[in-house]
């Protein structure tokens, strides 16, 4: 990534990483299943995304071309 990214980002930003738009990751946070959406952190009412955070959740669900799923 580049180094123009802060590390602690805003919904819009970590959308615009994820390359999704910014309610997906606010839908997201009501969501209680855990693994289904990136992890946030919550700064009094604001809320972070790590960029490392963000970068180890794609790592996580990449699935590679002919693996089985599940």
């Amino acid at each position: 990534m580049a180094n123009d990214i802060p590390k602690m980002l805003t919904t819009d930003q970590a959308a615009a990483v994820l390359n999704v738009h910014p309610s997906t990751l606010e839908k997201g946070r009501q969501s209680h299943r855990a693994g289904l959406f990136p992890p946030y952190v919550k700064i009094g009412k604001a809320v972070r995304y790590r960029l490392a955070d963000l970068e180890a959740w794609l790592d996580a669900n990449t699935i590679q071309v002919g693996e089985v799923l599940p």
